[in-house]
């Protein structure tokens, strides 16, 4: 990555436009880290969760009806619906995690090509990351539920997200 990005800032700079990062005496190495990072973050949530929401989507709820809200567990009403249509649970978790990997192929795909094709623009890198962690936020969290200790963490990659998409509401177009 740091020859491409050596080569693209060498010919804005021969070309005579300066850019953001030039302009305010901040290296561009710096963005482009604090991007990969973002991405890290990103695919490390998804890897950890998406396994947990599996198996509690994979699950009846036998808790109250006010604790199995707060999950991604299937109330047992649901069940019911799901056996009377003719969906076993373990189909409905495989649909429901192929619809999460699907949105998030989309979103991060997304946010990779507008990588790839204007890394060279600090909003866009802005909006890259944006895209690439806005699927890894969900209002009830497994990673919390079956690993509290690590509830720091999913809860910092979900504001850092919220931080991001505020950002790029509030600076965009710049």
């Amino acid at each position: 990555l740091a020859p491409a990005f050596a080569t693209m800032h060498t010919i804005r700079r021969a070309a005579g436009t300066l850019t953001y990062p030039e302009a305010h005496g901040l290296p561009w190495g710096a963005y482009a880290q604090a991007w990969v990072i973002a991405l890290l973050l990103g695919i490390g949530k998804l890897a950890v969760g998406w396994p947990l929401l599996y198996a509690e989507k994979g699950q009846v709820c036998t808790a109250s009806a006010e604790i199995c809200e707060q999950t991604e567990f299937v109330t047992s009403a649901q069940a019911a619906a799901l056996e009377a249509g003719g969906v076993s649970i373990e189909i409905y978790a495989r649909i429901f995690l192929s619809m999460q990997v699907f949105s998030t192929l989309v979103w991060a795909g997304t946010g990779l090509l507008i990588f790839a094709l204007r890394s060279d623009d600090w909003m866009a890198m802005l909006v890259s990351a944006m895209l690439i962690l806005f699927t890894t936020g969900q209002g009830t969290d497994p990673i919390v539920r079956a690993f509290p200790i690590w509830g720091w963490a999913s809860t910092f990659i979900f504001n850092l997200q919220n931080i991001l998409m505020f950002l790029v509401i509030a600076l965009f177009p710049s």
